[in-house]
């Protein structure tokens, strides 16, 4: 069996915010009935010595991923709150322009080396599309069939958020979300 992640990453975040944003975030999805604090849960993808805390789903959640999967067992989401990269590893395609739509593939030397230059200064750069000629900020290009970078995200095991979710999640928490599908 293959795994699934979904990685639902808040492009408002800073590393000045990033502390309140977090526990903010947390106690909301806890509040609302999306997670349960589960004490010694981790991330089973990222090393002990940089295990993150995990919550189990919730009503709410464990609601909406009985209706996409009939075989839901019990997963778990985990909120980081360091800046890291999400992509799609199997699953990616490239990076859609804001303006026309054409995208961008990984194998584009401009993408690649604006990519570079995102995770090494923590701000997107410009990319300009080849296509219509447009400059715009790689954080506003479509970026959920292939990568993002952020200092606060959500990853949800085996779930692609239902609009439920991400609507109240917007409505809470405004401004840019990218969502990033993992396939490993």
């Amino acid at each position: 069996m293959s795994e699934q992640r979904y990685h639902l990453v808040y492009l408002e975040a800073t590393s000045e915010n990033v502390g309140r944003l977090s526990r903010e975030l947390r106690d909301w999805m806890r509040s609302e009935g999306w997670t349960i604090e589960a004490d010694g849960l981790t991330d089973w993808l990222v090393s002990r010595e940089d295990a993150v805390p995990a919550d189990r789903y919730g009503p709410r959640l464990e609601r909406l991923a009985r209706i996409q999967r009939e075989d839901y067992h019990e997963d778990h989401v985990t909120v980081y709150d360091s800046w890291r990269m999400y992509h799609g590893s199997e699953a990616m395609e490239g990076v859609g322009c804001p303006r026309c739509e054409h995208l961008l593939g990984f194998d584009d030397d401009e993408l690649s080396e604006a990519c570079n230059e995102w995770w090494l200064n923590c701000v997107a750069p410009d990319l300009t599309c080849p296509a219509c000629g447009s400059t715009v900020p790689m954080d506003q290009w479509d970026l959920d069939r292939g990568l993002t970078m952020g200092t606060l995200a959500i990853t949800m095991e085996f779930f692609d958020p239902h609009d439920e979710f991400r609507n109240a999640l917007r409505a809470r928490f405004p401004g840019r979300w990218a969502g990033i599908y993992e396939h490993l």
